[in-house]
């Protein structure tokens, strides 16, 4: 389920870096992370089938992070220790 969500936030977070000029490190910083170490060229050379690459890449990354992040809330939270401070008073 939290993997599901994850990808669902992950592709929401690769739209609004394609919609917002701000965020357009989302989809470019993945990118170019491998082009340093693989000689794919995700925008210019390879034509359709790097920028899809390059697109998968980034929402992976991206629902990656949500879910590593995701995973850890709701780990803390079963554990107990996100509570209210006013329930620590008790």
């Amino acid at each position: 389920m939290v993997g599901l969500f994850s990808a669902i936030a992950g592709a929401l977070i690769v739209l609004a870096g394609f919609r917002y000029e701000v965020l357009n490190w989302i989809v470019d910083g993945p990118g170019w992370i491998v082009s340093r170490f693989v000689s794919v060229d995700f925008h210019e050379g390879d034509g359709a089938f790097g920028f899809f690459l390059a697109v998968f890449l980034s929402w992976g990354c991206a629902a990656l992070v949500v879910f590593v992040i995701a995973s850890y809330v709701l780990r803390k939270i079963s554990s107990g220790r996100f509570r209210d401070s006013n329930d620590q008073a008790k």
